[in-house]
């Protein structure tokens, strides 16, 4: 899947300040960008940006969290994220500190991670195979196409999702969430492979 267009953040942005995000498991998570790349869930647009956006509860109980910054390249370095504090949704401003602008999805991912505590990561990209095989994988949808990056795909998001599942964004892409980012990643990528079997037959 490639797209041309750049990607672009719908939302204000507070940054706290404008240092890289630490925190033990950032390893981890540049390891599933860097898988997710490799086996095409999350493919970059013509500008080199990655389309997807991965991240993990910064603490238990919590709903701050890590997550790859807006326009990211397919490398992934510690420079690749940005830990978002707080979202303000009524007002539509995101808080965070890094040196980058977070994600376009930091509302859908604060959203979830309030929605339910016990989902610890949740990682969206984008499978061509993943979506035509949905139905025959009877796998959950919105009900309803949305624009990325708004509240109300947000919202959409919300009523689809379910704990330590996949679900599909009508006609966008995947959303695998976990209590940890190995279960996250490995229902991706698990998914995956059923959809191209799918496929095939």
């Amino acid at each position: 899947m490639s797209e041309k267009k750049r990607t672009v953040v719908k939302f204000g942005v507070k940054l706290k300040e404008k240092s890289m995000p630490s925190h033990p498991k950032l390893k981890k998570l540049i390891y599933w960008g860097k898988s997710f790349s490799r086996l095409g869930l999350m493919p970059s647009n013509d500008c080199g940006q990655t389309l997807g956006n991965l991240s993990f509860r910064f603490k238990k109980g919590k709903n701050a969290f890590i997550i790859t910054a807006s326009g990211v390249k397919s490398d992934f370095t510690l420079d690749s994220f940005v830990l978002v504090t707080s979202v303000n949704l009524k007002r539509k401003i995101v808080y965070a500190v890094g040196r980058r602008l977070p994600s376009s999805e930091s509302m859908l991912h604060f959203m979830l991670y309030r929605r339910f505590p016990k989902i610890n990561a949740i990682f969206h990209g984008h499978c061509e195979e993943i979506l035509k095989a949905s139905q025959r994988l009877k796998l959950p949808v919105t009900d309803k196409e949305e624009p990325y990056g708004t509240l109300a795909l947000a919202n959409r998001v919300i009523t689809a999702a379910t704990e330590g599942n996949i679900f599909i964004l009508k006609k966008h892409g995947f959303v695998a969430t976990g209590k940890n980012m190995e279960e996250a990643g490995r229902t991706a990528v698990n998914t995956f492979r059923m959809a191209s079997k799918a496929q095939r037959l």
